[in-house]
């Protein structure tokens, strides 16, 4: 399968699920140690150990409960539990158990499609959204632990979600929701239920330069980054245009790559932006320079990013 046939179809590179299935879920446990859920655990430990700051790892997988040791994303809410999203369903962790939420057939309160691939948790009223490969985006019930799916209606003119493949979730200052797909970014309006869909045009060079959104990102002067496999979008929100893409589809002067897979804001401003294909940048986020470009050759790092 050739290389951007495999990524249109994933958006996340297949090589790196198994390394970085655990990694993530042992740096989960760390996460919640100081949270009630797991205070016990913590108190537990021998004194020398607490009192050296040593951090202790446990490696949890099928065995211990996990519904599939494919990790795609991973959470905590405002409840202290840890919400782990596979290639298999959605997991509830609290310290000691796993709780699996899965599709079941003809029951449309489950979770819409077993493949969980991004979580979000709506900082403003707490409401948790689960993006799925194949089953659009759901909203989770704590209360009932039923789900309410979006997808794609083919016959939907308006107001409907872009695809049932969600890529990447997204909530911005303004409190708004942003749900990346593999056909066009959407902004959810909660009053009305809807989505408004941005996508790329052929002949409108402020238009998304590609339908494939990996990451988004909001830095500190306000400016909405928008990452695709084919190029780095700054959106205004207001308008719905994006800055005019120079030649190759590209805003940042010295990028080499277009296939964005993951950026960060960092403490000075500066965003960092991984590629797929080469390697990490530091970018002045006001002149959209790269500043920096390191690669496996020049770093020693690999030069497919896919988390920071």
């Amino acid at each position: 399968m050739p290389v951007r046939t495999r990524l249109i179809r994933y958006l996340v590179p297949q090589h790196f699920w198994l390394s970085i299935s655990f990694a993530i879920l042992m740096a989960a446990l760390f996460i919640i140690q100081n949270n009630h859920l797991v205070a016990q655990k913590i108190n537990a430990l021998p004194s020398a150990s607490r009192q050296n700051n040593d951090i202790v790892f446990r490696r949890l997988n099928t065995e211990q409960g996990l519904s599939q040791s494919n990790v795609y994303a991973i959470m905590q809410d405002y409840l202290g539990f840890i919400w782990i999203a596979t290639a298999d369903g959605l997991n509830r962790y609290d310290g000691s158990t796993f709780k699996s939420y899965k599709r079941l057939p003809g029951d449309k309160t489950t979770l819409s499609d077993n493949w969980a691939t991004c979580l979000l948790e709506d900082r403003t009223n707490g409401t948790f959204w689960v993006g799925t490969r194949d089953g659009g985006l759901n909203q989770f019930h704590r209360a009932s632990g039923t789900f309410t799916a979006f997808k794609h209606n083919p016959q939907q003119s308006s107001g409907g979600i872009s695809s049932n493949n969600i890529t990447t979730l997204y909530q911005d200052k303004q409190g708004i929701i942003w749900v990346g797909t593999d056909n066009g970014l959407n902004r959810w309006d909660a009053a009305s239920g809807t989505f408004t869909v941005f996508r790329h045009e052929a002949i409108n060079t402020t238009s998304l330069s590609e339908n494939s959104i990996t990451t988004m990102l909001e830095d500190r002067r306000g400016n909405f980054w928008v990452g695709t496999l084919d190029g780095v979008n700054i959106l205004d929100r207001t308008t719905g245009k994006c800055l005019s893409k120079g030649q190759q589809n590209r805003i940042i002067v010295g990028m080499q790559s277009n296939d964005i897979s993951v950026m960060q804001e960092d403490c000075n401003g500066d965003v960092w932006i991984g590629t797929f294909t080469s390697g990490l940048y530091r970018v002045d986020a006001e002149s959209r320079t790269v500043i920096e470009h390191f690669t496996e050759k020049s770093s020693g790092a690999a030069s497919s990013l896919s988390c920071f």
